[in-house]
């Protein structure tokens, strides 16, 4: 009768992992007179821990969706969206109507606005369904903080100052 084989959990290797790393830097001190053991010991643990990822592909995925996503974030300033990026004519567009600022006239954020589409309809991108909208703003539009009606009222008024400045030219 052939044996079963029995697997150990990947939550023990972790647990067993930090253990071992927890009592190594207690004997911090005792390192100072035994590097030579010290730098051993380290190989060691090094080399258990490649044996672990090779051994353990849930493991070797998880550590490569980290190192990824800590690329990711290192590298890029946002992570960019599966959906298609809105045409950068309409973005200035959106921009230059709001004079590159959140079109809340409450708010006193002078940073670069996101681009928020009012029906939260990312493939309508009708001049008068996208705002500016700082950060916290467009969180809040999309808590619902602000209404569409609202947020519509905001486009309407920005679009009749530019058009009532064309004429005054």
């Amino acid at each position: 009768m052939p044996k079963s084989k029995r697997r150990i959990r990947d939550e023990f290797w972790f647990v067993a992992i930090g253990l071992g790393l927890v009592a190594f830097t207690l004997l911090a001190d005792w390192w100072e007179e035994h590097a030579v053991i010290g730098w051993t010991v380290v190989g060691i643990l090094l080399a258990v821990l490649m044996f672990l990822a090779y051994r353990f592909a849930s493991l070797r995925g998880w550590l490569g969706r980290q190192v990824k996503s800590a690329a990711k974030k290192a590298v890029f300033e946002e992570e960019a969206s599966a959906r298609e990026p809105l045409p950068q004519d309409k973005r200035e567009e959106v921009l230059r109507r709001a004079h590159y600022r959140c079109e809340n006239e409450r708010c006193s954020y002078r940073g670069k606005p996101h681009i928020h589409h009012i029906d939260m309809n990312n493939s309508n991108n009708h001049l008068s369904n996208l705002i500016a909208l700082c950060p916290n703003c467009h969180q809040k539009a999309h808590k619902g903080s602000f209404t569409a009606t609202q947020l519509g009222n905001w486009v309407r008024r920005d679009l009749q100052r530019r058009r009532s400045r064309r004429t005054e030219i």
